[in-house]
């Protein structure tokens, strides 16, 4: 037994490492081809734009201006002088290095800096992320991404249509766009034949119910305690921007949320076909109180580290505490709650279409042998 076991251990090992050894030098191989294409763009892609793209050859820094000398490498490919305003903090210009590449506009007669170049950068950052869905997901993986350039592409469709036409409401937008994503999101995990009309519904109910709860709350408060300074810079009223933005905010966890419980409960009843309303319930808010206190959490963080650097930027040039979370983090901590709350409808809702199709279903089922 010795003489066998022993040998069929060594080359099990030998063979499994090979395998993860061959998937690894794959994967390594995939990652310095995306990086190394990325440079490639970066370094490039300015000779086929159509905007002025120059590459900084040296800088200046006098008084409270950057002088850079720029070398063109599109256009006229001529040597250029722009000039930068300097800020140490980078708060409204970076502070430029050697060879960095800019973008430039000239259609003042005047050089002037618009942004860094970055396209290279982008594509590494973006393909990596597209190659890991793909390789951990898979099919689902692909399906989900579609997903998600079906619905920028809706939604930017849908702010075009707001800005040609500024009689239609932005909220009325906004409201078609969360009940066609959420249609968008279980088709293309499940398929346009599949999608599962309960966990659709109890998403639609959670965000909506949990938008009308906080914008009625914000009506009876006069919007104490918001400060829209924050989004100073828009052309439009403040807080209907703002609003859309909370119907948006709860739409991706409060989906999340509605899968998880719905698809748990199926299995239960998959498994345990005598398992009684009551008995159900019990289970599936044990579910839900691990799932949502996550989902709460993860939203706090997603909306808490967008706010973070200018909360940071504002407390180092002197601002106090207490003004500099009132200005920054009102409207995120608003955000949160109304998806959190969005988040915590979904546990009712859950069940309650969850049950409510099981007795449609049973009641059908009766009809046919009747």
């Amino acid at each position: 037994k010795r003489a066998v076991t022993w040998p069929f251990i060594f080359y099990t090992i030998i063979w499994t490492l090979s395998d993860y050894m061959k998937k690894f030098k794959f994967t390594l191989f995939s990652l310095l081809v995306i990086i190394f294409s990325g440079l490639l763009i970066q370094r490039f892609s300015g000779y086929f734009y159509t905007t002025p793209v120059g590459i900084v050859k040296s800088v200046k820094i006098i008084d409270s201006e950057q002088l850079l000398t720029v070398k063109l490498v599109n256009n006229t490919k001529k040597t250029v002088v722009v000039k930068v305003k300097f800020n140490g903090n980078e708060s409204t210009n970076p502070v430029f290095n050697k060879n960095n590449q800019i973008l430039l506009d000239n259609s003042t007669k005047k050089w002037e800096f618009i942004s860094l170049k970055r396209d290279g950068y982008t594509f590494i950052l973006v393909v990596s992320f597209i190659s890991l869905v793909l390789g951990i997901a898979g099919k689902k993986g692909f399906f989900s991404l579609v997903g998600i350039l079906f619905n920028i592409i809706f939604l930017f469709f849908l702010l075009w249509i707001n800005q040609r036409n500024r009689s239609i409401n932005l909220l009325l937008l906004i409201s078609i766009y969360t009940i066609i994503a959420i249609i968008i999101s279980t088709g293309t995990l499940y398929g346009l034949k599949k999608i599962d009309l309960r966990k659709v519904l109890a998403t639609i109910f959670s965000v909506f119910l949990s938008y009308f709860i906080t914008t009625i709350t914000m009506k009876l408060l006069n919007d104490q305690g918001l400060r829209y300074e924050e989004i100073q810079f828009l052309t439009r009223p403040y807080r209907t921007v703002f609003l859309a933005s909370l119907m948006l905010g709860g739409i991706g966890a409060a989906l999340d949320n509605v899968v998880v419980i719905i698809s748990s409960l199926d299995e239960l009843v998959r498994h345990t076909p005598e398992i009684n309303t009551k008995e159900l319930i019990e289970s599936g808010k044990n579910i839900a109180s691990d799932t949502t206190t996550s989902m709460i959490n993860v939203l706090l963080f997603a909306y808490l580290s967008s706010a973070t650097p200018f909360f940071i930027f504002y407390l180092a040039n002197g601002w106090d505490f207490v003004e500099t979370f009132k200005m920054h983090l009102s409207l995120e901590i608003m955000r949160v709650l109304c998806g959190g709350l969005a988040i915590l409808f979904t546990i009712p809702s859950s069940f309650l279409f969850f049950l409510l199709f099981k007795k449609l279903k049973k009641k059908g089922k009766t009809d046919e042998c009747n």
